[in-house]
């Protein structure tokens, strides 16, 4: 089952906090590789970034209401289905590893080259305060943005090369941030009920205007990220 659909999609495409490229540079500094597999990519934001670091890549997601809104970059190529017999010299995980098992994970990793690397990175968004202000209540969420692969049993020998965390402050518009709002799936469904309507893109911006006279809202962001070799 598709974790976006078409409408959460939409959202998820319709703005991304300018983190990518920024965390990315923090992990890979000046490398770059030839193949790269991003595993989970979505709407292609953190495969275009990738395409910095490398002559090739790949992005993979299961889901077709992601792939139709993916951003087109002449490296890279998208795909629901990955040829079992193509090796890649990095995998990312962006975003990503929350929605994967051990065993999958472990298949993922078979398609590195010898020495090839993976990383895992992720941000995620402090929006408590906006949520609140939204919906009348605190949001909660199962969702670990430090996880990675030191969290699974993997038979797989890899070697830590380099971790950090560190936080980023950005802003976004009104308008921005009631995209970065709706393309969480749980808030949704919040504010679907709190607003009684399907679409409640148009409550949440009235309701952010209302108590915002700025143009743009000031979020800060926490960074994760961590590096591996291939044994």
């Amino acid at each position: 089952m598709e974790i976006y659909d078409a409408y959460t999609a939409r959202h998820y495409n319709a703005f991304r906090p300018p983190l990518h490229g920024s965390i990315l540079r923090q992990c890979l500094g000046q490398d770059s590789f030839s193949k790269v597999l991003d595993i989970g990519c979505g709407a292609g934001h953190s495969t275009v970034a990738l395409a910095e670091f490398c002559q090739k890549a790949v992005g993979f997601d299961v889901s077709q209401s992601m792939l139709q809104q993916a951003l087109q970059h002449p490296k890279i190529a998208y795909t629901a289905q990955m040829d079992g017999n193509t090796k890649f010299d990095m995998i990312s995980f962006f975003g990503s590893i929350n929605y994967i098992g051990s065993e999958e994970l472990t298949s993922i990793l078979k398609r590195l080259v010898k020495s090839g690397q993976v990383i895992c990175c992720d941000f995620s968004v402090v929006m408590d305060r906006v949520y609140e202000q939204c919906i009348q209540e605190p949001f909660h969420t199962h969702y670990e943005p430090k996880k990675n692969l030191d969290a699974f049993p993997l038979t797989i020998s890899l070697e830590p090369l380099s971790e950090g965390t560190d936080s980023q402050t950005f802003d976004a518009s009104i308008k921005q941030t009631a995209h970065l709002l709706l393309a969480e799936s749980i808030f949704l469904q919040k504010a679907q009920s709190y607003f009684s309507t399907p679409d409640p893109f148009d409550a949440i911006l009235d309701k952010l205007e209302e108590i915002h006279q700025a143009s743009f809202i000031s979020l800060r962001a926490n960074r994760y990220w961590k590096r591996y070799k291939l044994l």
